[in-house]
């Protein structure tokens, strides 16, 4: 009975420890994840298309409530299941036999035109919230980007030396 119960509490402190192993090897990625998925790390990575590369400063500025609404502006330009269906019509005609690279191109050329529409929603929505700041609110916008933009120098810096 007593190797019993030896073998039971060994077999917790295993299980114990396998799940502590785990966890922190999760952990571990998760963080490298976020600290290195680039200009879209940390919460960035869901952003829309749109809102990646150039735009991103701006927006990463912003106060959260402002961020929201452009996401939320950027979002009703195209649906998740258009998206889905684009690239499922891309698959397609991937596979297709014969292949036709205009059939490819015209699929292109309508998801660039849907990213495009996107942006501009962005842009339209971006003004539109700038245009409400007061003259304080503006100079405090403006000094948060010139941070933003410092940070992302930095990390680019940092980056490059690793």
């Amino acid at each position: 009975m007593s190797d019993q119960i030896k073998t039971s509490r060994r077999f917790k402190v295993v299980l114990a420890c396998s799940l502590a192993l785990n966890l922190l090897v999760a952990g571990m990625v998760a963080g490298a994840a976020w600290r290195h998925g680039g200009d879209r790390g940390g919460g960035w990575r869901s952003a829309p298309p749109a809102l990646q590369g150039y735009a991103a400063p701006y927006v990463r500025a912003l106060p959260q409530a402002q961020r929201r609404s452009l996401h939320k502006a950027i979002r009703q330009s195209s649906s998740r299941e258009e998206r889905r269906a684009a690239y499922q019509d891309m698959l397609g005609a991937l596979r297709a036999e014969p292949f036709d690279a205009q059939a490819v191109r015209a699929l292109l050329t309508a998801q660039r035109d849907r990213v495009l529409a996107a942006q501009s929603a962005g842009q339209t929505q971006w003004i539109a919230l700038v245009e409400a700041m007061t003259p304080q609110e503006r100079a405090a916008y403006a000094d948060q980007l010139e941070e933003t933009l410092k940070k992302r120098r930095s990390r680019k810096g940092k980056r490059g030396r690793e």
